[in-house]
């Protein structure tokens, strides 16, 4: 197979402030095929972005990544984030053009640790959404319509291939958008 290489930018600690460094990154691309052969309208990942139950989410801090999806297809699964397995707390979403992106640090347990070692090494985790929808065929594209997003979670291999962290920040960056 022969395909273009894709460039995603080295991560790298700017600074620090705190127990934990800030990653930045893209999540989600609007409007293209992802991976799993699905795609996401920009309208619609736009509006989950400012619904008030992910504006409460971020306020609280309690907009956080498991560590995987879950692998359980019980649909109660699927929609509750498991405290246990959660890597990142999610401190900020918003859209920049088609990519959906987020600023995030590690949790305050093991898993968030080994995450915050993970990008002061330079690993650049990615990331895949979990939402309920169903599918549409659009224009020979299969579109997700009724989204409702649960999270993002940190996976190895994103259904997106730019959803990776770009680049480390501190938090005196964080200005709301």
């Amino acid at each position: 197979l022969e395909s273009a290489p894709i460039e995603v930018p080295e991560a790298r600690v700017i600074s620090e402030t705190g127990k934990r460094v800030i990653g930045e990154g893209i999540i989600q691309t609007a409007e293209e095929e992802n991976r799993n052969g699905r795609c996401y309208l920009h309208q619609d990942l736009l509006r989950e972005i400012n619904c008030p139950r992910t504006k409460e989410l971020l306020s609280t801090g309690n907009m956080l990544a498991e560590n995987g999806h879950p692998m359980d297809t019980n649909m109660v699964r699927q929609q509750t984030i498991e405290p246990n397995n959660t890597v990142a707390r999610f401190l900020k979403i918003w859209m920049d053009g088609n990519n959906v992106m987020a600023q995030f640090k590690g949790t305050n347990n093991s898993k968030g640790e080994e995450f915050d070692q993970d990008l002061r090494e330079g690993i650049r985790p990615s990331w895949s959404l979990r939402a309920l929808g169903s599918l549409s065929n659009q224009g020979g594209r299969n579109v997700v319509e009724n989204l409702r997003v649960i999270t993002w979670d940190r996976v190895i291999y994103p259904s997106h291939p730019n959803a990776y962290t770009t680049r480390l920040v501190t938090e005196s960056t964080m200005a709301v958008k």
